[in-house]
């Protein structure tokens, strides 16, 4: 005679987060950290010779040139801008930077791209005249600053060498130094670019190899709860044939 069942269904326990979950959300963290920190460490090392300073040095001259300051006290507040190591997370910033090597004419020029791309300001004659003059003044006094200094010495040697001949060529050197410039800032601007490529390849391998390891991981753990839920099966159809077993 077969003994009575129960039929009231029994409440099933409140789940719980696996174990596993658990380890992969800790592993996954780690990862994360570890990630960022080597990147981090990686492009500080590799991006540590190049120096740049911010942009919001043309506030500070643009103020200086306003209150009728001199070509030697724009030159000094120049000289005395901060620089600073570029690393991964200024990628996103290149915009707000100058590279260290622009001088002081480039900035002057932009102050005058600024004033009259602005729209919301009247052009100010006396504003853009005096920087015009700044601008000259500068390339009279200083006509070889904005090369690399080996290319500077060269220049400057020559003018010694040719003392008050140097006069009748001077417009001549002149352009060549400003097309010399602008090739020299072609170069660095490339230079910059496949710097970029390189960090982010850098941190794209690294992510491929750390998510690579988190999928084996993750397939590791998979298949041990798959075993695991075999095993529990195996032993439920076990209890259910002794249990059927034992009522016969």
């Amino acid at each position: 005679m077969n003994k009575p069942t129960n039929d009231i269904p029994q409440e099933k326990p409140p789940a719980t987060k696996s174990r596993f979950s658990t380890v992969k959300e800790i592993f996954a963290a780690i990862i994360f950290v570890f990630v960022f920190f080597i990147g981090l460490t990686m492009a500080n090392i590799i991006g540590s010779d190049e120096l740049y300073f911010s942009k919001s040095i043309k506030v500070n001259i643009e103020l200086a040139i306003r209150k009728k300051a001199n070509l030697k006290i724009v030159k000094h507040i120049y000289s005395n801008r901060k620089l600073e190591s570029k690393n991964i997370l200024d990628i996103i910033k290149t915009k707000d930077r100058y590279l260290n090597t622009i001088q002081l004419t480039t900035i002057l020029k932009d102050l005058l791209e600024d004033h009259y791309t602005d729209s919301l300001s009247v052009v100010d004659d006396w504003y853009i005249e005096r920087i015009n003059a700044l601008i000259i003044e500068h390339n009279q006094i200083n006509p070889f600053d904005k090369l690399d200094l080996s290319q500077k010495s060269m220049f400057e040697n020559v003018r010694f060498k040719l003392d008050s001949n140097y006069l009748t060529i001077s417009n001549d050197i002149n352009k060549i130094v400003d097309d010399l410039d602008e090739k020299n800032n072609l170069v660095t601007e490339y230079l910059n670019r496949s710097n970029q490529s390189f960090y982010i390849s850098i941190i794209a391998l690294i992510l491929t190899l750390a998510f690579s390891s988190y999928q084996i991981f993750q397939s590791k753990s998979l298949k041990a709860k798959y075993i695991q839920k075999i095993l529990t099966e195996i032993n439920s159809n076990n209890e259910d044939i002794n249990e059927a077993n034992n009522s016969d």
